[in-house]
């Protein structure tokens, strides 16, 4: 269903409300096929799959963040860190039936923020410093993946940090050149990665 649904967002139209404890979703694909969907906000109690691990989700909220942030629930903690600007009440207040987003406004201050990288090290760096779990997966807000295999391989090589292969450049032609759409390790390592990053900036 969530597979779905990020489909239509990106091929056709959606509209969100709340109504209640839920989360309600109409579709209008772009073949003028209507979808009705609904999404029930979790319950406290609900069980963390993994206790030992934060999920930071960073970049400007958007409809894909709301079904990221509703399918992970139950998966991990999760922190949401967005740029002040480029979002709707409506889209935080959906995110906020899970866990209420942390919003930034710093400019760059005369930071390298090229491709938005300065954006992009400061929120994940204040993200993974507000957990005190074991491992931490950052995510883009756009994007959404089954992390499970991801996970498995991340604590797997727990002295390593994980990427997944989106924008991977061969060493051979680009030394050093990591993917950064998808990234995890230990919480520790990560910080301290992305906290020198922001402060390169």
């Amino acid at each position: 269903t969530v597979i779905v649904k990020y489909y239509l967002e990106q091929h056709g139209k959606a509209v969100l409300k709340i109504d209640g404890n839920k989360l309600v979703g109409k579709n209008t694909h772009s073949n003028g096929h209507v979808f009705d969907w609904q999404l029930t906000k979790p319950e406290k109690q609900n069980v963390v799959a993994h206790k030992d691990t934060v999920i930071v989700i960073h970049g400007p909220l958007s409809y894909n963040t709301v079904l990221t942030v509703f399918r992970l629930r139950e998966f991990a903690e999760i922190i949401v860190v967005a740029p002040k600007h480029g979002h709707s009440t409506r889209i935080y207040d959906c995110i906020k039936m899970v866990t209420e987003p942390i919003i930034y406004d710093i400019g760059t201050k005369g930071n390298y923020n090229d491709a938005f990288r300065y954006y992009h090290y400061y929120s994940v760096a204040r993200g993974l410093e507000l957990s005190n779990k074991e491992y931490a997966i950052k995510l883009r807000s756009d994007e959404n993946y089954n992390l499970t295999p991801f996970l498995d391989r991340m604590k797997a090589f727990p002295d390593k940090i994980v990427t997944n292969d989106v924008f991977f450049r061969r060493f051979s032609l680009y030394p050093y050149h990591p993917s950064d759409h998808l990234v995890g390790g230990k919480r520790d390592l990560m910080s301290r990665a992305f906290s020198l990053a922001r402060d390169w900036c």
